[in-house]
């Protein structure tokens, strides 16, 4: 079975890294995890941090100078649902694209029970059950089941059953597994991708001249992406490709994209900001990308994008 479940995944490290493991919180807060509840042969797999941000330096001073962000806070997160977004400690996602296939684990902060799901629609659903496990599929067809007090699993009945009714782990990539272990799951968001499937899916779509041809896309192998808030929302994206040859002509396609961006007047100012602040290097194989937004910027494209009206750009 694959180490991406087990603590003997730390006995290929060496004993130095074993010790350095031990004073972090990366590994200890990855095991904690809810993989048990992973679809099998997942490719894309997210971990969304969300009360670690909440309680950032970052989210605090955004909350001050955005009062009315404290107030959605606390408001359902929609008609079928009476939980909040406060409560959400942490999101932990994991999808099979191929098939379609994904499964969307919210641990809580608080205890939950069936009602606080419900909502005030007052619409009915129906209800299989697995084992203990009762799955809740409402009219639309989505469902969820209660996993424990703090718990919730959502996505489609017949994954979230498969999910359920498995009795050993799911099965697990090695490139997916060994990604895993590599990364930096101290920040507040981290997803792995491996891009077999998802590149087949882009090359089919590509449109006539398309500066990168679908076998250049195919020779991209894994993603593996970080966002943390600080002064700024800090974002940093690896691809490991199958040659540097391929890394170097990703590169150069999106230094010619940025650069015409950032200095573009035209451009959005959020757009032309990030464009400006983007870094791209090449470490053998692997393209690293990196950039930082404002959350003035963040907050001026949700507030156009919710008819709020939006705050004139920054001043340089």
């Amino acid at each position: 079975m694959s180490c991406f479940f087990r603590g003997p995944r730390h006995a290929r490290l060496t004993a130095l890294a074993v010790v350095l493991s031990l004073l972090t919180a990366g590994f200890a807060r990855a095991e904690d995890e809810p993989i048990e509840l992973m679809v099998n042969d997942a490719d894309v797999v997210a971990s969304i941090q969300v009360g670690k941000f909440l309680k950032s330096a970052a989210f605090k001073k955004l909350q001050t100078e955005n009062p009315d962000i404290a107030a959605g806070l606390d408001k359902p997160m929609g008609k079928k649902t009476k939980l909040t977004p406060r409560q959400i400690e942490s999101v932990f996602v994991s999808g099979n694209t191929a098939k379609q296939q994904f499964v969307a684990v919210l641990t809580m902060t608080t205890k939950i029970d069936e009602e606080d799901l419900k909502g005030d629609d007052g619409a009915e659903g129906t209800i299989e059950k697995v084992g203990d496990y009762e799955i809740h599929v409402d009219k639309d067809g989505k469902a969820h089941t209660l996993i424990d007090d703090n718990t919730v699993a959502m996505g489609p009945l017949e994954t979230l059953k498969a999910v359920l009714k498995r009795d050993d782990d799911a099965e697990v990539s090695e490139d997916l597994d060994a990604a895993w272990e590599d990364v930096d799951d101290t920040k507040h968001v981290y997803v792995i991708a491996t891009l077999g499937a998802l590149m087949k899916q882009a090359a089919a779509g590509l449109p006539p001249n398309f500066p990168l041809a679908p076998g250049t896309l195919q020779k991209l192998e894994v993603a593996t992406l970080t966002a943390n808030a600080g002064d700024d929302l800090a974002i940093d994206l690896a691809v490991d490709c199958a040659d540097e040859a391929t890394a170097q002509q990703v590169k150069s396609l999106i230094d010619v994209i940025v650069n015409a961006q950032a200095g573009n007047p035209n451009a959005p100012p959020g757009v032309q900001a990030a464009a400006g602040s983007l870094k791209t290097s090449i470490e053998e194989t692997t393209l690293n990308i990196s950039a930082k937004v404002g959350f003035d910027l963040i907050m001026m494209s949700i507030k156009q994008q919710m008819g709020a009206g939006a705050a004139p750009p920054p001043q340089p």
